[in-house]
């Protein structure tokens, strides 16, 4: 199988890939403008179109998870042909040429009817990391991250003034942040992490904050911003960066913002299995999220109209 480096060795050049095929959900995707055979371009990939050939014929159609990004397109091809690459390619939610990692957008919720539900649930029953940056902006309280059981099931949620400003972990713990740790108006990196010992840590903006809490049971994420589709414990917050890992990033804590500690850092170095980009990939334009991590094609989708918004972390 052609491996990344190498489709990307071949952009602007003229070698032959050969007999090959491009990988398919489970491996990194390649972004692929047009495909050239016998010196003549035959054929720019849009979606659900297909690879005409030269001296007839065609492969396809060619399947395109959506929405994909800008002008590129991005390309599940299962056939097998001789053809050229003339650009850009990359990995999946990286900028084409090397370019460098930037943070634009950021998703708010309305703290109405508000949230964002993944196509299926991410369950971990052991270690896992769950980051997120957050900016809440009002209300008495608004739940960040729930399973499919709801408010019953294990929960991230935000306490507004009314419960003295805390962060709330509920049913994989069971433990709050400090009073006034959490104030509207502020950005904050959460980072959620069970050890291998079953220990449970939150994070805020690199320190631990509230107690641990041993827990042995199944953590479960589905939806963001509230507790259920119509909006119960709806979330008034901007939400940014969203990433899971099977695997204790206590280390990489540090490494998850910048320099300055206030904005986020590009994880993709970090080999997330979900990473949430919300609005940077799909040029703030669908209700679609792509998850740019390494476990495949779980996308989120936006629901009841979440507002796209360049408000992020800096």
């Amino acid at each position: 199988m052609t491996t990344l480096s190498t489709i990307s060795s071949l952009v602007n050049s003229s070698t032959t890939v050969g007999e090959t095929k491009l990988p398919d959900h489970s491996q990194p995707f390649i972004y692929i403008t047009a495909i050239l055979r016998a010196g003549t371009v035959t054929d720019v990939v849009t979606p659900g179109g297909t690879f005409s050939l030269g001296g007839g014929g065609s492969i396809g159609p060619v399947d395109f998870p959506s929405p994909i990004q800008c002008t590129s397109f991005t390309a599940q091809f299962l056939g097998q042909v001789s053809y050229y690459v003339l650009g850009p390619a990359t990995s999946r939610g990286s900028p084409g040429g090397g370019g460098a990692f930037t943070n634009t957008a950021s998703v708010l919720f309305d703290g109405t009817d508000d949230s964002m539900t993944l196509a299926s649930e991410i369950n971990f029953t052991g270690t896992f990391s769950f980051s997120i940056w957050v900016k809440p902006v009002a209300g008495d309280e608004g739940m960040i991250s729930v399973g499919n059981g709801g408010a019953s099931g294990p929960f991230v949620d935000w306490y507004g003034p009314v419960y003295k400003n805390r962060w709330v972990i509920s049913n994989m713990g069971n433990f709050q942040s400090p009073e006034q740790s959490a104030q509207a108006g502020s950005w904050y990196h959460l980072l959620l992490i069970r050890d291998s010992s079953n220990v449970i840590k939150l994070y805020a903006d690199g320190a631990q904050t509230g107690p641990s809490r041993t827990f042995t049971g199944t953590a479960k994420f589905s939806r963001f911003g509230a507790s259920t589709g119509s909006g119960d414990l709806a979330l008034n917050a901007y939400l940014d960066e969203i990433a899971f890992w099977d695997s204790d990033q206590t280390s990489n804590k540090d490494a998850m913002s910048d320099d300055s500690g206030a904005a986020p850092a590009d994880l993709k170095g970090l080999s997330p299995d979900y990473w949430y980009r919300m609005g940077d990939v799909n040029g703030s334009s669908s209700d679609t999220i792509v998850n740019q991590g390494g476990a495949g094609s779980n996308d989120a989708t936006l629901i009841n109209g979440p507002t796209y918004t360049t408000e992020v972390p800096s």
